[in-house]
């Protein structure tokens, strides 16, 4: 059964599904084509030992054109693609300007999947009880629950604050799928989705998790956490990483337990 638990327009969340390859636009594809073609002629007419490094950005140029592939935005989370081609993810956006509907300009998406040896239910209700996603979850601290499905988000901030943000569960479906966007649509605010399907195989439950950040900082934001390797996509994995091993083993690995258990041993020792 499709429940759709808040009707009012809220945060862009991220498309259903994260397919295309393609993040650059119409415009800059002809752009990048015309600019990358005016460049590599320029460099291969000229005898300069310069004119190999014009020979090799026109040639990148052109390909971004040809292909609508840019490494670098993948590497940012840029999709200006999907930004010209975005269309609505519920009904109830169906009536919202594009730029609601699509996504906050500028946001990052990022995907993860993982699969878990556990049943399809068990991973579902685990999930859908938000109270157990700080188990798993690096950053945030506490889920307090508001009713008529809002909670309230406690994550961890610079310089050892915490950060508040409110959050609607907009679609939940059964064993299969959850949806929620922040209520805020200020800067770093975020939305995401979590599909649950069973493995090939019958082997456990496939978990694919879909996120939109939009950064506070802008672009210059996304280019110091690509440098610094951290950001969404390095939180993402850590937290199904934790996930799984949680749901697997009732524990997750971390430096705690290790720490305690050498001082148990050190202790026995000593006596």
């Amino acid at each position: 059964m499709n429940t759709i638990l808040i009707n009012e327009p809220l945060h862009a969340p991220p498309e259903r599904a994260f397919r295309r390859k393609v993040n650059v636009a119409s415009p800059e594809r002809a752009l990048s084509a015309l600019g990358g073609g005016a460049l590599l002629l320029y460099g291969l007419g000229r005898r300069w030992p310069g004119r190999l490094a014009l020979v090799a950005l026109g040639g990148a140029l052109v390909a971004r054109g040809a292909t609508g592939r840019c490494h670098v935005y993948g590497l940012l989370g840029v999709d200006t693609a999907r930004r010209e081609a975005a269309r609505p993810l519920f009904a109830h956006d169906a009536a919202q300007p594009a730029a609601l509907a699509s996504g906050a300009r500028g946001a990052i998406r990022v995907q993860r999947s993982v699969t878990i040896g556990r049943p399809r239910e068990e991973v579902y209700h685990f999930l859908r009880d938000l109270s157990n996603l700080p188990r798993f979850m690096e950053k945030l601290k506490e889920v307090h629950e508001l009713g008529a499905g809002r909670y309230r988000f406690f994550l961890a901030g610079a310089l050892g604050r915490l950060v508040e943000r409110e959050v609607a569960l907009v679609e939940d479906i059964a064993n299969s799928r959850i949806a929620w966007r922040e209520t805020a649509r200020d800067r770093g605010a975020c939305a995401g989705e979590v599909t649950l399907a069973k493995s090939p195989f019958g082997r456990g439950t496939e978990v694919k998790v879909v996120l939109e950040v939009d950064p506070p900082s802008g672009l210059l934001g996304r280019v110091v956490t690509a440098l610094r390797g951290g950001g969404p996509r390095a939180a993402l994995r850590g937290d199904l990483r934790r996930l799984r091993q949680l749901l697997e083993t009732g524990e997750t690995a971390t430096a705690a337990p290790v720490a305690a258990r050498a001082a148990d041993a050190r202790q026995g020792e000593a006596g």
